[in-house]
């Protein structure tokens, strides 16, 4: 077994066309997860980033190994820690709820370059145990997620008052009420209604509220005029 590992680690074709298709199946491993899943980047997006990232040691070797090139041989691949981040930052988007999403498959694509770097480079054993402890993390421990979160969900809410003078009136009235408002953002009426200002908020609810809860509340505070979920 230790031959077979030093013979797969040294720069020949054969070790060449193993780790390629290593960083295919195990970039695939972790992208089918992802495209189950309904995420931006899936299948062919890990494994093409696992491979990119195995073909960028590899070249760093063959730079080395063949052409003698007396430089670094891991020099190209310290630039694909940093040059991935603007694949993931492309995962990335903020709700209308002001709320984060993508940051796991960002996170998922970072790790997956490094899997393929590790690949490339012979670290096999390293590879295969990151590849199947991110496997465990993104499909296990979604339900972990959701018990943490549970009650911090939060809604983006539409209402009007009658009359820009009650604006601050309204705000404290929903306070006291156990409404916390954040990302306030004062518009045109959307109703027309003479006299009335509009205005568009993102509410964090606790466990156990329902939107027509959290209507009730808002309409109950006096010169309120209406109030709907937008999201």
């Amino acid at each position: 077994m230790a031959e077979i590992m030093e013979f797969l680690r040294e720069f020949n074709i054969y070790s060449v066309v193993i780790r390629i298709v290593c960083a295919f199946l195990l970039g695939g491993a972790i992208g089918f997860e992802r495209e189950r899943n309904g995420h931006a980047a899936g299948f062919r997006t890990h494994i093409l980033v696992c491979i990119g990232a195995a073909m960028v040691v590899l070249t760093g070797f063959f730079s080395v190994e063949v052409l003698r090139f007396s430089s670094d041989p891991l020099r190209m691949a310290a630039q694909v820690v940093s040059g991935i981040g603007f694949i993931g930052a492309g995962t990335i988007m903020v709700t209308h709820a002001h709320n984060v999403r993508g940051l796991t498959t960002a996170a998922g694509l970072w790790s997956t370059a490094a899997i393929g770097l590790a690949t490339g480079a012979g670290f096999y054993e390293g590879a295969l145990i990151c590849t199947l402890i991110m496997i465990i993390v993104m499909s296990r421990f979604k339900s972990f997620d959701k018990l943490i979160s549970a009650g911090k969900s939060s809604f983006t809410v539409y209402f009007e008052i009658n009359g820009l003078d009650n604006t601050n009136e309204v705000l404290e009235n929903l306070k006291g009420n156990g409404i916390s408002l954040r990302n306030i953002d004062i518009k045109a009426p959307k109703s027309s209604a003479s006299g009335n200002i509009g205005i568009e908020a993102t509410v964090p609810c606790k466990k156990g509220d329902t939107e027509q809860e959290l209507i009730d509340k808002i309409c109950a505070v006096d010169t309120v005029v209406f109030a709907v979920i937008t999201d």
